[in-house]
């Protein structure tokens, strides 16, 4: 037997306690349209902090390449980008991968320009 229906499901009640709520300064020369912008999420304080890009390096003859196969596979399923440094083809070692999958290898000027393949197909991770 369960416990009796609604003992412990009901909604608790939400109090602000006191809490002022932010408002949009508005001039009296905007319009209607431009007052209901809307105000931003972070409190005044907070920082906005910005991803760092991943540098994956695997090597294709190393005896222990699960983990990082691993790691490789489920950043290409959840389409992050990241930087990969390999030894798989003899002409380029760092690769740019975008969050679609696709390689860019770098060029001498340090620009990830040159368009290789996708990365599974670079990898033969299938």
């Amino acid at each position: 037997m369960g416990r009796r229906k609604g003992s412990k499901n009901k909604p608790k009640d939400i109090n602000n306690n006191g809490v002022e709520v932010r408002k949009v300064p508005a001039d009296s020369n905007e319009s209607a349209d431009t007052l209901n912008t809307g105000i931003s999420i972070l409190e005044l304080t907070e920082a906005v902090k910005t991803r760092e890009v991943p540098t994956v390096k695997y090597n294709s003859n190393a005896s222990r390449t699960k983990g990082v196969e691993k790691r490789l596979s489920s950043l290409i399923s959840k389409h992050k980008s990241f930087f990969l440094e390999t030894d798989v083809r003899i002409e380029h070692n760092n690769y740019f991968v975008d969050s679609g999958g696709w390689a860019f290898a770098q060029q001498t000027d340090g620009k990830y320009n040159i368009l290789i393949s996708h990365v599974r197909k670079l990898l033969s991770l299938y």
